[in-house]
């Protein structure tokens, strides 16, 4: 274990417990020992300490027991102590764990400030130029007295690891004299090391000793003041600290430190104060990972969370934070996202409305602007069908009188006053549409309507080389305006032959079905197949199925089929349209 040491407090434990009393003890107090202290603690202060108490509360027995930096903390918690006297480093450590409190604090002959009182040297030969800073002692061999020692060697690790360097590797060869012969200035001196390490003050007192020059030793990295009469390298930390336990009486507590205060020096010049500063102490048992934080050099969880306890709490937070600042964000963003969209949902359905609007004010503006413009026209296009139809009269007579009797000449004429005279009838029934006069109607088969379109249809130039395919069955009878619907299903045939101008092999269906009293009227093309803005404008009042027209034909086949009880539909298949006219059949009438 340490063999000076332990002898050292054995022997005094002995001395100390000679005179003491055999009567029954009134109070039974243990005082724990850190083992590591200096041999000089024993002697100079322990010793004097525990007399001092045993004759100032003799009611007491006062025991004490040596114990490791470790087990100091164990104890405590086993309630095993009472008291303890340990370098501060321990101290601060186990108020923070258990709740101890100072009641005084070890003062030197050298240290004014019970706060200030410790510290350590760190010096070289004079003459070795090559080491004057820290940085230059990495890797030299190094002489101290006890590596455990807090005001020592400790003090100084704590240095070289807060100047940046790995404490546990900084130094080369390591000798520890363990306080017997050749000392460490010794060693420095003879240059069996190149670097010597000591408590602050015991330099000098080695000096004196043994009359070393105190010139031929240099101190590394030195500070000044603070209240310590010695060369030292390092910052001022408490001395060891005479600390109690919380479940001590208040009275014993009250007891101990007024004679704590009260005892006398010893003959070096030691004696307890009251501490108040203990700041930095811990941390350097920390740092170090040593004492009552040995574990933390064998990594597991416990060690992580212990070592980086508020970078991970403080890590958390901000992750925490960090997660409900993006969910928070992410739900306004939401919220705002699906505002925008239902307000550009809204203006867009606005915009469609308003252009919907626009196309239906434009389409009625052109069909009023077009029934004027049909009105004026079937006016002065009347006055020439009229002659027409008189000249080809006056023709036909003539021609008789003149060159007799001849076929030809009279079937041409007739088919000019027929056609004429359709004209007419076509003229005027613009004109009625014009005035809002409704058309005579009559019972006619649709057989003879479409007969009727289909003739019409083939003397017109959209004929050409497109084949008809005519399915109307002989009975479908309706009451409708002839000529009207005449222009209907030609209007529709006209159309279908137009989507398929540039179809090869063009067919046109037209074929008529009855189902539930309505008569209906298909035309079928084989054109290319239609698109979907395409289709969807044949619903429109004014529309047109090509790219140049007006949008009047099938305004007017629409008007006509609604006139009388109809619709107009359009079917869109994989090639080509279907155009259908549906109204009402006639009642009670069939023809053969």
């Amino acid at each position: 274990m340490y063999p000076v040491r332990r002898f050292v407090f054995l022997f005094l434990l002995l001395i100390g417990s000679a005179g003491a009393s055999a009567a029954e003890p009134a109070c039974r107090l243990t005082v724990g020992i850190q083992e590591t202290l200096d041999p000089v603690f024993f002697v100079e202060t322990m010793a004097p300490t525990l007399a001092h108490l045993r004759k100032t509360m003799p009611q007491c027995r006062i025991a004490s027991e040596l114990f490791a930096p470790a087990d100091i903390h164990r104890a405590a918690e086993k309630k095993s102590i009472d008291f303890f006297m340990a370098d501060s480093g321990i101290f601060a450590y186990e108020e923070s764990r258990v709740g101890a409190r100072d009641l005084a604090s070890r003062t030197g002959p050298m240290s004014k400030d019970p706060s200030r009182a410790v510290s350590s040297a760190i010096f070289v030969r004079a003459d070795r130029t090559d080491m004057k800073t820290l940085a230059d002692l990495k890797g030299r061999s190094v002489a101290a007295v006890d590596p455990l020692s807090f005001d020592g060697w400790l003090i100084a690790q704590a240095l070289i690891s807060r100047e940046g360097f790995d404490a546990d590797t900084f130094w080369g060869r390591r000798i520890f004299s363990d306080y017997h012969d050749p000392d460490v200035a010794e060693l420095v001196l003879n240059g069996d090391a190149d670097v010597g390490i000591l408590k602050a003050c015991e330099l000098e007192s080695l000096l004196r000793r043994h009359s070393y020059d105190p010139a031929s030793l240099r101190i590394i990295r030195p500070e000044t003041g603070g209240g310590l009469a010695c060369r030292r390298s390092a910052p001022l930390y408490p001395d060891v600290v005479f600390a109690s336990l919380p479940h001590v009486e208040p009275v014993i507590l009250k007891r101990i430190a007024r004679a704590l205060l009260e005892q006398k020096p010893s003959d070096a010049g030691y004696a307890w104060g009251i501490a108040g500063d203990f700041k930095g102490v811990d941390e350097l048992y920390r740092t170090l990972r040593l004492g009552p934080y040995s574990y933390l050099r064998s990594f597991n969880w416990d060690v992580f969370w212990e070592q980086y306890r508020t970078l991970i709490l403080m890590l958390i937070g901000i992750v925490i934070s960090g997660i409900v600042h993006i969910i928070r964000v992410n739900r306004l963003v939401d919220v705002r996202t699906a505002q925008l969209r239902e307000a550009l949902r809204r203006q867009e359905a606005l915009e469609k409305e308003a252009r919907l609007s626009r196309q239906k004010l434009s389409q009625v503006e052109r069909a009023g602007v077009v029934s004027q413009m049909s009105g004026m026209l079937a006016h002065e296009v009347l006055q020439p069908v009229a002659a027409l139809i008189n000249f080809a009269g006056g023709l036909r007579m003539y021609t008789k009188k003149t060159y007799g009797d001849d076929p030809t000449v009279e079937h041409a004429a007739f088919v000019i006053r027929e056609e004429a005279r359709r004209v007419s009838e076509i003229v005027e029934r613009v004109r009625a549409y014009a005035k809002g006069k409704s058309a005579p109607r009559e019972t006619v088969r649709a057989a003879d309507v479409v007969a009727a379109a289909v003739r019409t249809f083939e003397h017109s130039t959209t004929s050409e080389n497109v084949r008809l395919d005519i399915r109307v069955p002989a009975g479908l009878v309706f009451t409708v305006n002839r000529l009207e619907m005449e222009l209907v299903v030609f209007n529709l045939m006209k159309n279908g032959a137009a989507a398929m101008k540039d179809v090869e092999g063009k067919r046109l269906a037209v074929s008529a079905s009855q189902e539930n009293g309505r008569i209906r009227i298909d035309v079928c093309d084989a054109g290319p197949r239609m698109t979907d803005e395409a289709f969807s404008r044949l619903a429109e009042p004014v529309t047109s199925m090509k790219e140049d027209g007006l949008g009047l034909g099938l305004s007017i086949c629409r008007a006509i089929a609604e006139h009388h009880g109809g619709r107009l539909d359009f079917r869109r298949g994989e090639t080509g349209l279907t155009a259908s006219v549906i109204v009402p059949a006639a009642e009670g009438e069939q023809h053969d």
